[in-house]
């Protein structure tokens, strides 16, 4: 459950950004592993083919982590925010839905492609 900051709490706050980035995360780490095994997955799937769909791959991705470890919280006996896990899925659902929720089909070569017409 998340508190509410008190004002000397928010004095303390950093008024400078410093990003982090996925990509220079320890991919020595196995859900870092995770999560780049599965943003491929989904980018092969959908056929992600410029930036914003690879963006949208690696969020995917990390939703799907999320609500897996918040499952998986849930079968260990331990109680979850049951909001923030629907919140959670309907987000994900979201973005497959903008992915495309099947598989992009690829041609091999030419002729498949023609014989399909």
């Amino acid at each position: 459950m998340s508190q509410r900051l008190t004002g000397k709490q928010r004095l303390s706050l950093s008024t400078k950004f410093t990003p982090k980035l996925l990509q220079e995360g320890d991919g020595r780490r196995a859900v870092m592993k995770e999560l780049r095994r599965r943003v491929d997955l989904l980018v092969a799937d959908t056929g992600a083919d410029c930036y914003q769909r690879k963006v949208l791959c690696e969020r995917a991705a990390f939703l799907t982590l999320q609500c897996e470890t918040m499952e998986a919280t849930v079968v260990d006996g331990e109680p979850i925010e049951e909001g923030q896990y629907t919140q959670k899925v309907n987000a994900l659902c979201g973005l497959l839905q903008r992915l495309g929720l099947t598989k992009a089909q690829t041609m091999d070569d030419l002729s498949e492609y023609l014989k399909e017409r």
